[in-house]
Formats: C-alpha cells, structure tokens, sequence
C-alpha cells in the first residue's frame, strides 16, 4: 500500500467529479512498516467512488493552523484509509 500525509495540492475537475490529490509526503508500505519514500506522487479517484472505499477512519484529528489570503485557518482531519485509488 502507500501512506500519504498532507496536501501540496487538491484540485477537483466538477466537470467529471475527479479529485486529483498531491500528498507532501508519501511511503511506500510493505508488511505494515514504512519503506521507500515515493517523490511526486499524485492521488486520483472519482469522488464519489472515493468516498465508497473508505474502509476506515481513525479517532484522533490532527489540525494544523495556516493562513491563506490573510485570514487564519486549520487544515487537517483523522486519518483515512481509502482502498483502490490511482496513483501515478
């Protein structure tokens, strides 16, 4: 599997509902341990099918504050483990 943590950039297509995610940091997983780092990884699915593949969802929510365009905000939920998407 691959273990992904935070966003460089999300851009969503509403013409299709495509969700196209690029992680900061991203893992390659084998036998449950992190192993090779993955550069330029890019995350894509139809939200709607996304959203189907949640098969679980951690309890604690990590929030980091930011701003963005001068206004205070935080960015962040629990994590989530979502099974068949596409990466390139």
């Amino acid at each position: 599997g691959i273990y992904a943590e935070g966003v460089i950039r999300c851009d969503i297509d509403l013409s299709d509902g495509t969700l196209e995610l690029t992680p900061e940091i991203a893992y390659l997983v084998e036998e449950k341990e992190l192993k090779t780092p993955i550069k330029k990884l890019k995350l894509r699915g139809a939200i709607t099918t996304i959203l189907k593949r949640i098969d679980a969802v951690g309890r604690s929510i990590n929030l980091r504050p930011n701003l963005e365009k001068g206004c205070r905000i935080s960015e962040g939920g629990p994590y989530m483990r979502v099974n068949g998407l596409q990466c390139s």
